[in-house]
């Protein structure tokens, strides 16, 4: 009774020996496919945020070139608003004193940025927009004049 007691005690030990190596092999096997798993997901993260960055550093401005190159005069004149917002926005944050875009130029010395001028006649396109409304009438050339002079002022701060 004692060797048959010693034999299984033998058999299960090697067959608890043969799992446990099994159980130890799978284990890392899983941790390997896991790590090389998040790896590979998160070079795709990076592709896609790198694709995502390249793309668009300014999602406000990708709208405002969304909407100038729509067939519509009314997407135009949103467009110009939008980016005079950007202004707006981009001057305050640089320092510039005054309630509004306007104000600010005017408090601004013409030296202070090269595309001051710019910064001007693309505003006064956006006033006659918002103060004369519909009778004021833009065509494509303007509205694409207009945004381009946004562009020049706002590459120069860096904005997009």
């Amino acid at each position: 009774m004692n060797v048959i007691l010693t034999k299984i005690g033998v058999i299960s030990a090697t067959f608890s020996a043969f799992f446990i190596v099994i159980a130890y092999y799978a284990i890392v096997r899983m941790a390997m496919m896991q790590k090389k798993q998040s790896m590979y997901r998160d070079s795709l993260i990076k592709q896609y945020s790198d694709k995502i960055t390249e793309n668009s550093k300014n999602p406000k401005w990708k709208l405002v070139e969304n909407l100038v190159t729509s067939p519509a005069e009314a997407d135009w004149r949103v467009a110009i608003i939008e980016a005079d917002v950007m202004l707006e926005d981009v001057l305050q944050s640089s320092g510039f004193s005054g309630q509004g875009v306007g104000e600010m130029l005017t408090n601004a010395n013409p030296k202070s940025f090269s595309t001051y001028q710019y910064a001007w006649d693309a505003h006064k396109v956006r006033n006659n927009i918002a103060h004369l409304g519909s009778s004021y009438k833009i065509t494509k050339d303007d509205a694409l004049r207009t945004i381009n002079m946004y562009k020049g002022v706002l590459e120069e701060f860096g904005v997009i």
